[in-house]
């Protein structure tokens, strides 16, 4: 898939934040139809109960709608259905990544994130969770510990939606 624009996750963001809700029973409709693995996945996560606040739940529902439409924008329409073993493969897969990280010393962390970053085809929309999440303005008032989990919760949905395919035919 190609690259996320900042355009477009702006414009994401603005239709997410402004939608009535009427209009957000709609979008999650269509988001439920589209990717329903992903909804499963966001919403098993929020009811299990992993995070402190419930902020943190609603952050990571609003986010992954937003990178979710961002990324269906970015691709011209609806993309193929991303399975529920995706989504357990990719997610163990950055857990093994974690674990590598947390047996290096604290002072080689930088340059490892930077290497990570340095190829990473929606590099934009990471960096947009990123801000999301630590921005000292807190827009989604998570928690300090709730942010490092939706990171890398919505890191999985990226991976597996940057890899999925466009309907379109081209």
């Amino acid at each position: 898939m190609r690259t996320v624009t900042h355009e477009e996750i702006q414009a994401s963001m603005d239709r997410v934040h402004d939608m009535t809700e009427s209009e957000t029973r709609k979008f999650m409709r269509r988001m439920q139809k589209e990717q329903p693995y992903i909804q499963v996945y966001v919403a098993a996560i929020c009811e299990r109960d992993e995070f402190e606040d419930e902020n943190d739940a609603d952050a990571l529902a609003n986010l992954s709608g937003i990178v979710w439409h961002a990324m269906r924008r970015a691709a011209g329409g609806p993309l193929v259905q991303v399975k529920g073993h995706e989504i357990d493969k990719r997610e163990e897969q950055i857990m093994q990544l974690y674990r590598y990280a947390e047996g290096e010393p604290e002072s080689d962390w930088p340059s490892m994130v930077q290497t990570w970053m340095e190829d990473y085809n929606q590099r934009p929309l990471l960096e947009f969770v990123l801000d999301a999440l630590m921005s000292p303005e807190n827009p989604y008032a998570v928690t300090a510990a709730g942010s490092g989990m939706i990171f890398t919760y919505l890191k999985v949905i990226i991976d597996c939606l940057d890899n999925a395919k466009s309907k379109r035919r081209i």
